[in-house]
């Protein structure tokens, strides 16, 4: 079973954490491109307050400006977890298969992927009735 564990680990560490590390970088930047956007919608809006046009119509579309990208930038990084969380799901399932061929339902023992991928669990399988089970 420790070789088994240890070969999973290993297929999944290019997927371990790297999602939740992504998601918060993307917060981070997304906060600092904020302060930012704020701030130069302010100066904006200053210089434009001598003007004869309205000085709130430019702060206004900068900040609906940097919302919609907000909104295009959460929606990409959602699509490409769900792609990551998808790949790594299959190749745990496809491992687990490979595995249970290979070794454990030979002895009656059954391994599958937990959810998301996150753990496999081996279970205990009643081999009475069918000799070949594979």
């Amino acid at each position: 079973m420790e070789d088994t564990l240890t070969k999973a680990t290993a297929l999944l560490s290019n997927y371990r954490g790297k999602i939740a590390l992504r998601d918060r970088k993307i917060v981070y930047y997304l906060l600092g491109a904020g302060v930012l956007t704020f701030l130069f919608a302010v100066i904006i809006g200053m210089v434009m307050q001598n003007t004869d046009r309205s000085p709130w119509f430019m702060t206004a579309f900068i900040v609906c400006l940097y919302l919609a990208s907000i909104y295009g930038v959460n929606l990409y990084f959602k699509y490409r977890s769900s792609y990551e969380y998808r790949m790594s799901q299959f190749l745990l399932a496809v491992f687990c298969r490979v595995e249970n061929n290979r070794l454990y339902l030979r002895h009656g023992i059954e391994m599958r992927p937990g959810f998301l991928g996150k753990w496999i669990e081996f279970s205990s399988l009643d081999v009475g009735e069918y000799e070949d089970i594979i």
